[in-house]
């Protein structure tokens, strides 16, 4: 019934569907031609149709250790509450295990962690811990927006 894969190049519609649905912001649909050549997308099917995705990519510290960067994780609302999400999460940590990654980043709007939707508490249970600011990084209806950063150690 439910399913993880990456993401091909005919799951392009659906994975647009969902940036649009379930963030504020959604990526235009130039900023998708990266898919694949910079960034990993892995989609979670329910009888084959992409209901949610996860987007990360293996990026290095200034020390040069690796560590895996999630860019987006989203789940259409009615799937929500089903461990959907906790499922493309652990997709991830498999890719940061097998690229020997220290742990997985991720920055998330000020305004997401907040509210009935907090992505902090949620973030939280798994581990996650907010670790720094990124400055005005997200763009919110025009104005400038804060980011925090969470990261949680790939070391077990």
């Amino acid at each position: 019934m439910y399913g993880v894969r990456p993401a091909t190049s005919e799951d392009v519609h659906y994975i647009l569907d969902i940036d649009i649905k379930c963030f504020d912001d959604p990526w235009p649909a130039e900023h998708w031609r990266l898919v694949g050549d910079q960034l990993n997308v892995a989609v979670a099917t329910y009888y084959g149709t992409p209901i949610a995705m996860v987007v990360f990519t293996l990026a290095q510290t200034e020390t040069g250790l690796p560590f895996v960067t999630m860019t987006k994780l989203a789940v259409k609302e009615p799937y929500r509450n089903r461990g959907i999400g906790r499922t493309l999460l652990r997709n991830v940590e498999g890719f940061g295990r097998n690229a020997d990654a220290t742990g997985i980043w991720t920055t998330v709007p000020e305004s997401k962690c907040k509210g009935e939707r907090n992505i902090a508490d949620w973030l939280a249970k798994f581990g996650f811990k907010a670790v720094g600011v990124n400055r005005g990084c997200f763009d919110a209806y025009g104005y400038s927006e804060d980011g925090y950063l969470f990261t949680r150690p790939l070391c077990e």
